[in-house]
């Protein structure tokens, strides 16, 4: 656990983890607004917004030594992708958007392969278990009308 190469695998997974955990968590997010986007320019400035806050706050951290020069581009535009097409679809639940992100950091995780034979479903499953208890919060705050308001109201005003 304290080998140089375990320790730079590790902090490659945690920052990989962290991009991939808020791209479904935006995906989350766009799915609980849903029912309160009326048209396709509202989708799609939610889509834009989200895409932004998940570069602004990734880029609120000092580039990591593995991304030296590459940014988060990349995962921003995938994330932006994803969102169109998630948005031809119905919402789909908590458990199978972080299908997405717990597949992800498991495949990162640096665990050598003869350890993680079973790992997959209990990885997978805890992420699932906190989207869901995630959605439920946001779900009774009963403000999801007010936060599209919100976000969708001219920076002017």
């Amino acid at each position: 656990m304290l080998e140089r190469e375990f320790l730079d695998a590790m902090e490659i997974c945690r920052w990989q983890a962290l991009a991939d955990v808020y791209a479904d968590l935006a995906v989350l997010a766009e799915a609980w607004m849903r029912p309160s986007l009326h048209d396709d320019v509202a989708k799609a400035r939610i889509a834009d917004f989200l895409v932004a806050g998940g570069r602004d706050f990734l880029e609120s951290f000092p580039e990591p030594a593995h991304r030296q020069g590459q940014g988060w581009g990349k995962e921003m535009a995938e994330l932006r992708t994803r969102l169109a097409a998630m948005q031809l679809a119905a919402p789909k639940a908590p458990q199978e958007v972080a299908r997405v992100a717990g597949n992800k950091v498991y495949d990162i995780m640096p665990i050598h392969t003869n350890f993680k034979n079973f790992d997959r479903e209990l990885v997978v499953n805890s992420v699932r278990f906190q989207f869901v208890r995630v959605y439920e919060d946001m779900s009774q705050q009963g403000v999801r009308d007010q936060v599209v308001a919100d976000i969708l109201s001219p920076a002017d005003s």
